[in-house]
């Protein structure tokens, strides 16, 4: 499973990288998503009917990351609603890259 995420992040930075914000976007919010509930789930952080903005809340009140980290952990939040609600024109390659820099394995 590992690598199958590791290559969804493979493909959403060769995507970011020809411009396709689309594709890069929909990939790196899954391989973000995928991380922060992992991360939840080694720590016991509960996520049953929690937005993952409430489950990034449980994982820095917890001390799992900084405070800091969970708010820049929130603006991936909010790339990802908009990239799975097809609102395209509300973000744009800087966010992407932000996101795809942010999701990287030593960072989450």
């Amino acid at each position: 499973m590992a690598s199958t995420f590791d290559d969804f992040l493979i493909h959403a930075n060769d995507f970011h990288r020809v411009g396709k914000k689309t594709e890069s976007s929909v990939l790196c919010s899954a391989v973000f998503e995928d991380a922060v509930r992992k991360l939840a789930e080694k720590v016991s952080v509960p996520q049953a009917g929690k937005s993952l903005g409430s489950v990034l809340d449980d994982l820095a009140e917890q001390g799992a990351t900084t405070p800091v980290k969970s708010r820049r952990w929130k603006g991936y939040t909010a790339v990802r609603n908009k990239a799975l609600h097809a609102q395209w024109d509300e973000f744009d390659l800087r966010d992407i890259e932000e996101m795809l820099t942010g999701t990287r394995p030593r960072d989450c």
